[in-house]
């Protein structure tokens, strides 16, 4: 419960983001393609921008608090291994451990999020690389591998039983696509024929305040209440305060105040001298001034 308490912490100081925690402070220039940001779900609640695979340590402190609370610890491990094996296997181009991605999450069925990795395909020769990859993560003699139709394109399915998951992936216009569930591609393949996120005000605001580091963390404020509903109890507490008086506390109702406190914000994170520092911005989609009931009752 300890445990679990120090990483609900960690999120609710915006410090989730620094699941992706790095040592370079240089500026880096992420990807233009606009491309990345539509296949984004437009229900997703956060996402990360990465300039590079080479810039996600496994030693990380939150990293590890992730992956013990069973938080993307299958896909941080995914990450590290395909590091490995991009620098280590001839046949597969060494530019891919360059090429920036975005690791987003999206909601299927009752507030259920999924994680979707999305990166440029770029050439006929990364897309050979990116399947090479694959079929060296999981080869064929293990795993069976099918394909199935939806619509104009083609999306695989790696499988080794239904007990221990599948994975699926598609090539799509100069997009790659892969996640645990085939669904969320499906969402995002009808979702590229619209402008997605990169229209909204918002988000094109900090957009243009953020990316100057390696890793970014992008957060969708009006989709983090299934977020949040997925890993805060929902069981109301009672404490008397010293007038007598009973304050019931629930800590995904009290989280759920951050999605008054803006429409999107942005942050941008850099570690020097073993300090991590966040610098972003926030776009407020009212003047009401909701965001205030984020810091109601909180003291020096």
């Amino acid at each position: 419960m300890k445990r679990y308490l120090i990483f609900l912490i960690i999120i609710l100081a915006f410090a989730a983001a620094g699941s992706f925690y790095f040592l370079s402070g240089k500026k880096t220039i992420f990807s233009n393609n606009k491309n990345l940001y539509k296949a984004v779900p437009v229900t997703s609640p956060f996402f990360f921008e990465v300039s590079s695979i080479k810039n996600i340590p496994a030693d990380n402190p939150v990293i590890s608090e992730w992956s013990k609370n069973g938080i993307g610890s299958q896909w941080f491990k995914l990450l590290h291994q395909t590091d490995s094996l991009i620098d280590n296997t001839e046949e597969i181009h060494k530019s891919l451990r360059g090429n920036p991605f975005l690791l987003a999450f999206g909601y299927i069925g009752k507030n259920e999020l999924i994680p979707l990795l999305i990166t440029e395909q770029g050439s006929k020769n990364n897309e050979y690389s990116l399947t090479k990859l694959l079929h060296t993560l999981y080869p064929s003699e293990n795993f069976k591998y099918t394909k199935k139709e939806y619509g104009k394109h083609s999306i695989t399915e790696i499988g080794q039983g239904s007990a221990k998951g599948s994975l699926y992936f598609t090539f799509t216009g100069d997009l790659f696509l892969a996640s645990p569930r085939s669904i969320l591609i499906e969402q995002v393949i009808r979702q590229l024929g619209t402008p997605g996120i990169v229209k909204n005000p918002y988000f094109s605001k900090v957009n243009n305040s953020t990316g100057t580091q390696e890793v970014t963390l992008y957060v969708n404020h009006n989709w983090l209440g299934g977020f949040f509903n997925n890993i805060l109890s929902r069981t109301v507490s009672k404490k008397t305060d010293e007038f007598g008086a009973v304050k019931r506390n629930q800590p995904a109702v009290q989280a759920d105040k951050l999605r008054k406190f803006a429409a999107w914000s942005g942050y941008d994170f850099k570690a020097e001298n073993k300090l991590l520092s966040l610098s972003g911005a926030s776009a407020a989609d009212d003047s009401l001034n909701h965001f205030l009931s984020a810091f109601a009752g909180q003291q020096p």
